[in-house]
């Protein structure tokens, strides 16, 4: 997953496209689904935005980034994640479960 820092100024959509532009390209076109806001202590605080694409595109690696790939819900639980990022996948499948 992109990620960094918010710079001054940024709302969190533009620091996560920013971001994405930066560690992989192209970057398809995309909505926005979400902002959430995860507390880790310390004074810090993770912005997760979730966006969707209508379809995967191939993608490039960044300068600052080791491997890159398309992944529902259900795959990245296979995934070595951030803890709090992880949380926020785990949300998601009883946010928006798939239809049976």
């Amino acid at each position: 997953m992109p990620g960094g820092a918010i710079r001054s100024g940024e709302s969190p959509e533009q620091a996560a496209d920013r971001e994405a532009r930066e560690e992989l390209w192209p970057i398809p076109s995309y909505r926005v689904t979400g902002v959430e806001a995860q507390d880790c202590g310390g004074g810090w605080c993770f912005q997760i935005v979730g966006g969707d694409v209508d379809e995967p595109v191939d993608m490039y690696l960044g300068r600052e980034v080791d491997a890159v790939g398309w992944f529902t819900v259900d795959q990245m639980q296979t995934l070595p994640l951030h803890s709090g990022f992880r949380h926020w996948v785990d949300d998601q499948r009883h946010v928006n479960p798939r239809p049976q």
